[in-house]
């Protein structure tokens, strides 16, 4: 059984098949191995899987509930690159910021065509107020202080690839999620995923 923690990220499919396709097409392009798992990216916001993520229908809260028999990945930020333990307040405190910036934004469609060449994406912002599901999970772990990683331009994929190398995050599962919040199969061995940054 996972326990999921307040301030736990996640990295999942989500929305048309055609849509997933096409973002997963495009990471795999740019993507050093050539491969990519994931088309979505969110925080979870409490122990029963309460989410706010940037969806198709606009930024807001929802739950892992959605995800049922699809394959999903929860990293945990341990600690900042300074090698501080970070406590659920902490967390709390940085998602709680970024829910009063973007809660009830729309969807920036416009940026996502940026990511088929990712520097478009890292450098044109307009007001800088508008980003994409994963760029919310980048600026969530860079206040966190735990990547170094410009937030925008981030994609799922590369989310997923930072839970899984950075010294700073723990993946505490990958595998198909149930209904039931926190049963799930296939846990990952966690050493597996641990290569150091």
């Amino acid at each position: 059984m996972i326990q999921i923690q307040i301030g736990d990220i996640f990295c999942a499919n989500h929305g048309s098949e055609i849509a997933a396709e096409c973002i997963l097409a495009a990471e795999k392009f740019w993507s050093a191995d050539r491969r990519a798992k994931y088309s979505h990216a969110g925080i979870i916001t409490s122990t029963e899987g309460d989410t706010f993520e940037a969806l198709s229908e606009g930024v807001k809260r929802c739950s892992l509930q959605k995800y049922e028999g699809k394959q999903i990945k929860i990293i945990r930020p341990e600690q900042s690159l300074a090698g501080n333990a970070l406590h659920f307040k902490r967390k709390r405190d940085e998602y709680q910021r970024l829910i009063q910036q973007y809660d009830g934004k729309r969807y920036p469609w416009w940026r996502i065509p940026l990511h088929i060449i990712p520097p478009l994406a890292r450098f044109i912002r307009l007001d800088g107020q508008d980003a994409v599901c994963s760029e919310i999970v980048g600026l969530y772990l860079f206040n966190l202080g735990c990547i170094i990683e410009q937030p925008f331009g981030l994609t799922p994929d590369n989310i997923s690839d930072i839970g899984t190398t950075h010294r700073t995050m723990e993946v505490v599962y990958e595998g198909i999620f149930y209904k039931q919040v926190g049963q799930a199969t296939n846990l990952t061995n966690n050493q597996e995923h641990k290569h150091g940054n």
